[in-house]
């Protein structure tokens, strides 16, 4: 392991996600407690005539990187998004917003991620932001090749369908697919079906599409 410091590292780091998954310790004070670890380590490394000097910058070293592990995994918990509303399906919305990135296409399936900033229903309208996984199934070789021409990173578009609250985990040990949606920052998924419609309604030039039609080229 000492041939290999990188590895120490790494498991130190991993420790410290650990320990605040399972214990939660950190507090706000830890804001503090980081700035004055790393000066601590950097007097210590400097001044060569303290006691036990090697043995005492290992330890500030080693605390730090626990320390920021853990604060990673906090930081990256706090920004997981939950599903928006109390009805666990919503039927016949009509959303507008941006798309941010769009899947290869499946057969007769289309996928792909919206950031959204309006949303309107029967009943009413209003402007909400988060982010939705839309599903295009049943498509027709006409209607897919159609479809992608408008689902271009960066385009605005609009689009109806019926939202529900991705599955939760319903057995111990099963897939939570609505905690995996949520840590990547999706809060629902939107069903697209053969009376809804997808318009586009600003066109917006970005890089990643280009990367996205070399990928189509290639499958």
């Amino acid at each position: 392991m000492k041939k290999f410091p990188l590895i120490n590292f790494v498991l130190i780091f991993c420790a410290g996600i650990l320990v605040q998954f399972y214990f939660n310790f950190l507090t706000d004070s830890i804001f503090y407690i980081i700035p004055a670890l790393f000066l601590t380590a950097s007097i210590i490394y400097f001044i060569k005539k303290i006691p036990l000097r090697i043995l005492l910058l290992n330890i500030s070293v080693i605390v730090l990187i626990f320390i920021v592990g853990a604060l990673h995994f906090k930081l990256d918990s706090n920004s997981v998004v939950s599903y928006p509303f109390e009805q666990a399906r919503i039927k016949n919305v009509e959303v507008t917003g941006k798309v941010t990135s769009v899947d290869l296409p499946r057969h007769k399936k289309l996928s792909f991620t919206l950031s959204i900033d309006s949303l309107k229903n029967e009943k009413s309208g209003s402007i909400i932001n988060f982010n939705l996984l839309c599903n295009l199934k049943d498509l027709s070789n006409r209607k897919q090749n159609d479809y992608l021409e408008k689902l271009k990173v960066g385009n605005r578009i609009k689009i109806s369908g019926s939202i529900f609250k991705p599955r939760n985990q319903r057995n111990p040990g099963e897939f939570d697919y609505e905690d995996y949606l949520n840590r990547i920052g999706i809060s629902a998924i939107l069903s697209f079906g053969k009376k809804d419609s997808l318009i586009l309604v600003e066109e917006s030039p970005n890089f990643n599409n280009i990367i996205f039609n070399a990928r189509l080229e290639i499958e």
